[in-house]
């Protein structure tokens, strides 16, 4: 393999040819469950994996393929055990506007504000769902900017249930990353 295979690829296999065993030798139940299972655990196998940049910190950057982006990923300081929550700033090949996007722990109270907060300066998201964006790319330049000089990022807002909610990060590594993110895409571009 060149590394280009998710670890999905390698766990497909490890499924996939102990059921192929069991529905040779194995009783009913395990042959028909395998037949069952076989033609998805096999189109899932190619899925091409997104590529490790580097790690900056506590800021992670990769590369996918497909759609074709690279983006600088962390989570926050605080989280519990299924918490999805994460930041991300994104570039795509051709040197295109670097785009912020949030992922908040919880989902905020509809018509209420989601602030980010760097520093001394202060961001009003758009947000949709638990999700939120910076409102264009003038302002992504300013957020980016000031993570670049910041130490901590703070996400706030109203939850559903009315109470406050807030995720931080670090931004330790998280100008590195972004970088890092910028060269591979616009080294992907070639």
């Amino acid at each position: 393999m060149d590394g280009r295979y998710s670890a999905g690829f390698f766990r497909c296999q490890r499924v996939v040819a102990p059921l192929a065993a069991g529905a040779i030798v194995g009783d009913g139940r395990v042959m028909r469950g395998a037949l069952l299972l076989l033609p998805i655990l096999l189109a899932a196998a190619p899925v091409r994996a997104r590529e490790r940049i580097g790690q900056y910190g506590g800021w992670g950057a990769f590369r996918d393929e497909s759609p074709a982006r690279c983006f600088a990923i962390a989570q926050p300081l605080w989280r519990e055990r299924h918490d999805p929550s994460f930041a991300d700033f994104t570039a795509v090949p051709g040197g295109g506007p670097r785009r912020f996007h949030v992922r908040l722990s919880r989902t905020p109270r509809p018509g209420k504000p989601v602030t980010l907060t760097i520093g001394d300066r202060h961001f009003t998201l758009l947000a949709q769902g638990s999700d939120a964006w910076g409102h264009d790319a003038r302002e992504d330049g300013r957020i980016i900017a000031a993570a670049r000089d910041g130490g901590q990022m703070v996400v706030t807002a109203t939850r559903a249930d009315g109470r406050r909610l807030r995720d931080f990060y670090a931004l330790a590594g998280a100008a590195s990353a972004i970088d890092a993110a910028t060269i591979a895409c616009l080294a992907h571009r070639r």
